[in-house]
Order: structure tokens, then C-alpha cells, then sequence
């Protein structure tokens, strides 16, 4: 098979302690049954610069039932979905459709949607996912280098207004923006997606330039770090040794009640299995105490998405 292949399982990937809760607070799901919503990344005519041959994850539907058959036994009590579908159509379509999973299913618990707030149409299809009672917030699809100016505010407060959060997908180069807005508001939590999507392959100066941006961004007391999306930059045979020092400084530098994991399941299974990536987060952080873990793989995310 092309491309590349996720490290082997290993039995103990699947000892989980008895007590552990896992929030998964990023998950990507669909069905290509449903016909108001369509699916595109994993189309062979669509390529990511980071995930090189997507379309091998492509099935007629990855929704509740089936992720949560591969969570069996990984101790997965809740999940949030962060949107997915392409624009083809409405965002609120997509909102809609996990709204009816959630209704059958219990899960997504919560749904971060579609949004770009810059747009100056931003405002009035924000409104459009209120009616869903899982609706949260948006990933801001936004150019990056748009955060914090005056069109971007614009649509920030209309999410705020409407009880919304949002999480920011941006590099290390954009975090003082982000601080800038965090600042502005500091009573409404700020997500900081992916950790900032480092390439964690890359070491000396990029490591350090995002580790210093991180640290200025955690000043803001209400910004929270989800640790997730790290396996596209991660050398399989160095996988654990190599996420682990990334891990370690989000949860050093925002501390447990500020930190969150999360799969990004299906898009990672590009890279490793569910259990592989759970006890990868685990051992990273198994000196912590079962209070400070609690908080990382649970509490937090159930504090900030409300569930």
C-alpha cells in the first residue's frame, strides 16, 4: 500500500486502566448516505499537503456506531465532532446531520462547526446553527493572518453574543493575534486546535520558535491548548519519544486545567491506532496525579464544550 503505514499494535495498547475517562474532543466523522452533506477529503481527487493519501480512509459512513466499536474499551465517555464536510454545502447542513446522530446515537456531545469569521456574511449563518442543542461553536476557517482585525472581531462577537466558542487552527506565527483577541475578552475560553499544528518532526529553531509563542499565548488565562493532530509530523518509529516532549510542554505551559486531548479520529488512523494514540497520551503524562489527569482527559473539555 502507498504511503504511510501506522505502527503495529501492541497488546499493551489496549490495557487501560479501569477508572481512566477519555473526552475525545476532536473527532471527524460521516456518511455518505445522507445526501444534504458531502464529504470530501477523502476523495482521490483531493490531496492535503500534511495528509498524503486520505482517500484510504474512505468507507460508506464513519459515525457513532463505528467509532465508538473502535473506542471499545478505551474508556471514550463523551465526544466532540469539529467540522468536516466540504463547503458544497450550508455549514448548518452538517450541523444538522450530527444533530441527528447525537439524537439517536448520545454522541457527538458536543458540535464545533463550519465558520469563517471574517466573512462579512459570518453573522447571519452563525445564527443558523443555534436551533441544534449539541451546536458550541466553529472552528474558524479563516486565513490565518485574518485573526484579530476588524472584520474577524466583527464575526467574533456575533459568536460570542450567540454563547459560541471557537477554536483556532493557526501556526506558531499567529499566536500573538490570538493572545491579542484572548485578552480582549477574558471571561470566554479560547481553543487553540491542534497545539498549534506543529510540524513535530522538526526540532532546534522551529521547536523552539513554537515554543516560545506558546508560552506567550498561555499568558491568557482563558486560551486552552487540545493536544491533538501531532501523528502527521511524527516518524512512526519514533512515534512515542517523539510526541511526548511536544505533549509535555503544552500540558507544562497551560497546566491540566488547561489542556485537553483529542483523537482527530479518522484522519489519524493515517498514522497510528486509537489505542496507540490513548496510551501514547498516557504515558506522556503518567506522572501526573490522577486528579491533574482526570482534568486533562475529561474535565477540561467538559468544562470548556459544556457537556
Amino acid at each position: 500500500m502507498d504511503g504511510y503505514e501506522p505502527p503495529i499494535a501492541d497488546p499493551a495498547d489496549y490495557t487501560v486502566p479501569r477508572t481512566f475517562r477519555m473526552v475525545d474532543a476532536h473527532v471527524h466523522w460521516w456518511d455518505h448516505a445522507d445526501k444534504t452533506v458531502s464529504w470530501g477529503v477523502s476523495s482521490r481527487n483531493w490531496q492535503h499537503p500534511r495528509l498524503m493519501w486520505a482517500w484510504r480512509l474512505d468507507q460508506e459512513r464513519f459515525s457513532a456506531p463505528e467509532y465508538r466499536a473502535e473506542a471499545s474499551g478505551l474508556g471514550v465517555i463523551k465526544t466532540v465532532h469539529v467540522q468536516h464536510a466540504t463547503m458544497a454545502a450550508a455549514a448548518a447542513a452538517e450541523t444538522a446531520w450530527l444533530q441527528s446522530v447525537a439524537d439517536r446515537y448520545e454522541w457527538p456531545n458536543a458540535i464545533m462547526a463550519r465558520g469563517f469569521l471574517a466573512d462579512p456574511a459570518a453573522p447571519k449563518e452563525l445564527e443558523t446553527h443555534t436551533p441544534y442543542a449539541n451546536f458550541r461553536g466553529i472552528r474558524d476557517c479563516s486565513e490565518m493572518k485574518l485573526v484579530g482585525t476588524s472584520q474577524w472581531d466583527a464575526g467574533y462577537k456575533t459568536l460570542l453574543g450567540l454563547g459560541g466558542i471557537c477554536e483556532l487552527m493557526i501556526t506558531h506565527e499567529y499566536f500573538e493575534a490570538a493572545y491579542q483577541v484572548a485578552k480582549q475578552f477574558p471571561d470566554r475560553p479560547m481553543i487553540l486546535c491542534h497545539a498549534g499544528i506543529p510540524v513535530v518532526s522538526k526540532l532546534d529553531d522551529y521547536q523552539q520558535a513554537w515554543r516560545t509563542a506558546l508560552r506567550k499565548l498561555a499568558q491568557a488565562p482563558n486560551v486552552v491548548v487540545k493536544i491533538s493532530g501531532l501523528s502527521s509530523g511524527a516518524p512512526a518509529n519514533f512515534y512515542a519519544v517523539t510526541m511526548r516532549q511536544w505533549i509535555r510542554e503544552c500540558v507544562e505551559t497551560f497546566g491540566p486545567e488547561r489542556s485537553m486531548f483529542a483523537s482527530n479520529f479518522h484522519v489519524e488512523r493515517l498514522f497510528v491506532t486509537l489505542p496507540k494514540l490513548f496510551r501514547t497520551y498516557r504515558r506522556a503524562v503518567e506522572d501526573y496525579t490522577p486528579a491533574e489527569q482526570e482534568m486533562m482527559f475529561a474535565g477540561t473539555a467538559e468544562r470548556v464544550y459544556r457537556i
